[in-house]
């Protein structure tokens, strides 16, 4: 954040970052969430991580419509 503020000098900008990079850490705690759970029934590790991924891909798509719908870009 300090070089997003050296380079622009704005602070909007900076207070905007965090606020944006929380919404969108968000939906990956789905997939740290899930994949241990799913190791720890026996299900393979590449099964797994593509269950994991792809259930954090349709978190994102939905904190996206979702973001979108109540205005925030």
């Amino acid at each position: 954040m300090i070089w997003l503020y050296i380079d622009t000098g704005s602070t909007d900008k900076v207070a905007e970052l965090p606020r944006n990079i929380f919404w969108l850490v968000l939906p990956s705690l789905s997939f740290f969430l899930l994949l241990p759970i799913l190791l720890k029934k026996g299900v393979g590790f590449g099964a797994s991580f593509g269950i994991s991924t792809a259930v954090m891909i349709g978190f994102y798509l939905g904190m996206m419509f979702c973001l979108k719908k109540f205005g925030i870009q």
